[in-house]
C-alpha cells in the first residue's frame, strides 16, 4: 500500500474512533430541596397531638418530599434523638438554647448523599452573642442561631446554611436578633451563597422581616419563586393545631441570596385524619445556588 494512502486511511480510522467515543457530558446539578419546620416541642398538654402521635408522620415527610436540607426549630433533646434515629440518611447538627446547650434547640439536618459538612458553629441572640444562655433585649427565653458550611457533592460548590428561632414575646428582641443575624451572616459567609431558615415569629410587614430583606442581601423565597407559590402566596404557616386550621399568618421563612434561583415554593398543608404534623406548617423550596 502506498505510504500516502496508508496515512489517509489511518487518519480516517482515528477520526471515526474519536467520533464514536464521545466524552461524558457534564452532569447538570439538581436544585436543593430546602425546608424549614418548627416541629412543636414534646408536651403532654397537646392531647392527641402529642409528639408520640405525630412523630411517624414527621419522620416520613422528609424522605417523601426528597428534602436535602432542613432547619428544625423547637426540638427537645428526646425529639433530637428521635429525628436522628428515624432519619439515618441525614445528619443533625445544632444544640439547645440553654447555657449547657441542652433544652429546646434549633438544628440543621442535611442529607449525607447530597451534602458534606465543612464547618459548623452557633451564636446566641443576645449582646454579646458569645454569652451562653443569655436572654437578649426583652426576650422571654434564650435564643440561638446555628450554622453550617456545606459542600454540594453534585456541583462541588459550597454555601452556608443558617437556622434560627426568634423570640415569641419580645418585639425588641426579634428586631435585635434580626440585625445580629444579618451581621453574622456577613462575617461568617462573606460572599458565599446563603440559605436562612427559621421561625421568625414575625409577619412580612414587621420590622424584623424588613431588616432581613433590606438592601437585597437576602430575598424571601416565596416572593422570588419562578413558579407561583403553592397552594397560594399568602398561605399561613402557623395553625395552632386548629381544625379546620385557621392560619395565623406567615411567620416561617426560607431566605436566599439574590443569585439563587428559586424554582418552586410551597407550604405543606397536609394532615393525617386531622392529626397535624405540628402547630406550624412546613415550608419547602427548590433552590439552585449559584
Amino acid at each position: 500500500m502506498p505510504y500516502r494512502r496508508a496515512l489517509v486511511l489511518t487518519a480516517l480510522a482515528a477520526g471515526a474512533c474519536a467520533h464514536s467515543i464521545s466524552p461524558t457530558p457534564p452532569r447538570t446539578p439538581a436544585p436543593l430541596r430546602v425546608m424549614t419546620f418548627n416541629i412543636r416541642l414534646d408536651t403532654p398538654k397537646d392531647g392527641d397531638n402529642v409528639w408520640a402521635n405525630r412523630k411517624p408522620g414527621v419522620l416520613g415527610m422528609l424522605p417523601f418530599y426528597g428534602v436535602d436540607l432542613v432547619g428544625f426549630q423547637e426540638v427537645l433533646q428526646n425529639q433530637r434523638a428521635d429525628l436522628q434515629a428515624g432519619l439515618p440518611e441525614y445528619t443533625l447538627i445544632g444544640h439547645g438554647r440553654l447555657a449547657d446547650r441542652g433544652g429546646e434547640g434549633v438544628y440543621i439536618a442535611y442529607r449525607k448523599e447530597r451534602l458534606e459538612l465543612i464547618e459548623q458553629g452557633s451564636f446566641w441572640l443576645s449582646p454579646p452573642p458569645e454569652a451562653p444562655g443569655e436572654k437578649g433585649w426583652d426576650a422571654a427565653y434564650p435564643r440561638i442561631t446555628v450554622w453550617a458550611k456545606l459542600r454540594d457533592r453534585m456541583s462541588g460548590g459550597s454555601f452556608h446554611a443558617f437556622n434560627t428561632h426568634l423570640d415569641n414575646k419580645g418585639s425588641e428582641a426579634r428586631l435585635g436578633s434580626a440585625k445580629l443575624i444579618m451581621a453574622r451572616i456577613g462575617s461568617i459567609a462573606g460572599k458565599r451563597p446563603v440559605v436562612l431558615t427559621g421561625d421568625f415569629n414575625a409577619r412580612p410587614d414587621s420590622p424584623p422581616y424588613a431588616e432581613i430583606t433590606a438592601g437585597g442581601v437576602l430575598k424571601d423565597a416565596r416572593l422570588v419563586s419562578r413558579r407561583p407559590p403553592y397552594p397560594f402566596s399568602d398561605t399561613g404557616t402557623s395553625t395552632g393545631f386548629e381544625s379546620p386550621p385557621k392560619a395565623r399568618g406567615i411567620i416561617d421563612y426560607i431566605f436566599v441570596t439574590p443569585t439563587a434561583e428559586v424554582r418552586s415554593f410551597g407550604v405543606i398543608t397536609e394532615n393525617w385524619d386531622l392529626l397535624f404534623p405540628s402547630d406550624h406548617r412546613p415550608v419547602i423550596a427548590e433552590v439552585m445556588l449559584r
